[in-house]
């Protein structure tokens, strides 16, 4: 079995939420969330997983605004920050691991 890096695009955008659940290969691993290009409003999220891969399983995203408060009940793992708006919003993601 060999891996291999793929991306996709979030919407973070149409979210009508703070957390995002999305749906990736089982036992993909995360790697960044970033734009791919600086005009671009939607950021990709890049992640490692088996090839081939068939089954796939939900994986929730955290999205936090600078100087929101966030559960200190999880534990989450840092994904990247980026730039929207001309600067006036600055998201920084997150993946969630364990329980809401």
């Amino acid at each position: 079995m060999t891996r291999v890096i793929h991306k996709q695009a979030l919407e973070v955008f149409r979210a009508d939420s703070d957390e995002l659940t999305i749906m990736l290969p089982v036992g993909a691993k995360v790697l960044r969330i970033a734009r791919q290009y600086p005009r671009e409003e939607t950021p990709q999220i890049w992640y490692a997983c088996d090839h081939p891969s068939t089954a796939s399983e939900p994986v929730r995203i955290l999205m936090v605004g600078t100087g929101r408060a966030f559960p200190v009940h999880v534990e989450p793992d840092y994904l990247g920050t980026e730039i929207f708006h001309n600067g006036q919003l600055v998201l920084h993601f997150f993946l969630l691991r364990g329980d809401r």
